[in-house]
């Protein structure tokens, strides 16, 4: 856990992530960091990057009344960047096609 810095690691990895053609990122999200002005355009430029390399973007979920880590967790597709910022705090799952 990286307090909110996730998006600084991205872009400072552009190069490594480059090269890891069968990465995943399993990172922790929440939309209203978004309304941060100062994570904005970092936030903006990291999914950015991580769409035009290929990535997927997977919400990671724990099922209804559960805790994510003692049951497998609910996976579902986040398509649009709109969508991504409604998330709720949890994980988010980045995925190379």
């Amino acid at each position: 856990d990286i307090e909110g810095a996730e998006w600084h690691a991205i872009l400072g990895g552009e190069e490594l992530i480059r090269r890891s053609k069968n990465l995943k990122i399993l990172m922790e999200w929440w939309g209203e960091l978004y309304g941060d002005a100062d994570k904005r355009p970092q936030i903006d430029e990291g999914y950015a990057f991580l769409r035009s390399e290929g990535f997927e973007l997977y919400a990671v979920r724990p099922p209804e009344g559960r805790n994510v880590y003692s049951t497998p967790p609910d996976i579902y597709a986040v398509n649009r960047f709109e969508d991504f910022l409604k998330l709720p705090h949890g994980d988010v799952l980045w995925v190379r096609s």
